[in-house]
């Protein structure tokens, strides 16, 4: 089953905000913080973030892709991080 599905990219070299994360492994988004962030983090932030036009680092476009269960897949031409979530998830 094929589904549309965003891509939150983060780079690193933009922003001090993020960190590049391993492969398929949750780890702490914001380099102030010591736990991991949940999901419903993430999406509260890519929320408050997406009404703010001076993120230019944060892009979010859809894709057909593979859907991994942890919500991260790296992809490996570029090097960036994707955080992968269906519409819904993100603006319910």
């Amino acid at each position: 089953m094929d589904q549309k599905m965003f891509f939150l990219v983060l780079e690193p070299a933009q922003t001090k905000t993020f960190q590049k994360l391993p492969r398929l492994q949750k780890r702490r988004l914001f380099k102030d913080q010591k736990e991991a962030v949940t999901i419903g983090e993430i999406l509260a932030y890519i929320r408050k973030q997406l009404n703010k036009s001076k993120y230019t680092s944060l892009i979010i476009y859809a894709l057909d892709y593979i859907y991994d269960n942890k919500g991260l897949l790296t992809d490996k031409k570029d090097g960036h991080l994707y955080l992968v979530y269906s519409q819904e998830d993100i603006f319910g």
